[in-house]
């Protein structure tokens, strides 16, 4: 008799056993869903609102610079010290990638070549600019000074 009640104490402790696996299980599974959900999170988060400077093209690849009004579409083919005067503000620019709709308008259009490739940076005012089909927020001063400097190629063409 006293052997049955051993095996039914240890049958009880398998059983609590088996049933403390379980409970782990399921609190294991629990933490590495809410653990992949917050890495999930983290990524979107750097993927759509990471930082870039506005030009990250080293200048001796770069060939030309071709800059656009968007108020009356005049060109202008930027001279070797024009173009480096150009990156080496841009490359100092720092942008925030943000989520925007479509602009009805642009101050400058900068089509940099480099290689067979091509890179064009939208300016839409002096705190937005677009890299290829992204949008980007930058700081009001550096904008003020990329435009200032545009201006200042203009007038001296």
């Amino acid at each position: 008799v006293k052997i049955f009640q051993n095996l039914a104490s240890e049958e009880q402790v398998w059983k609590k056993f088996s049933f403390w696996r379980i409970k782990m299980k399921k609190k294991l599974i629990i933490g590495i869903v809410i653990v992949a959900v917050l890495v999930a999170c983290m990524i979107v988060f750097v993927i759509l609102f990471k930082k870039t400077n506005m030009v990250s093209i080293s200048r001796n690849e770069i060939t030309s610079v071709v800059i656009t009004d968007g108020n009356n579409g005049d060109m202008i083919e930027l001279s070797a010290e024009e173009m480096d005067t150009l990156i080496k503000l841009c490359e100092r620019v720092e942008c925030k990638k943000v989520s925007r709709g479509e602009s009805g308008g642009w101050s400058y259009s900068i089509d940099i070549a480099y290689g067979n490739k091509s890179n064009k940076i939208t300016l839409i005012s002096n705190e937005v600019c677009k890299i290829g089909n992204d949008s980007y927020k930058i700081n009001k001063q550096d904008g003020d000074e990329v435009i200032r400097i545009i201006k200042k190629f203009y007038m001296e063409k």
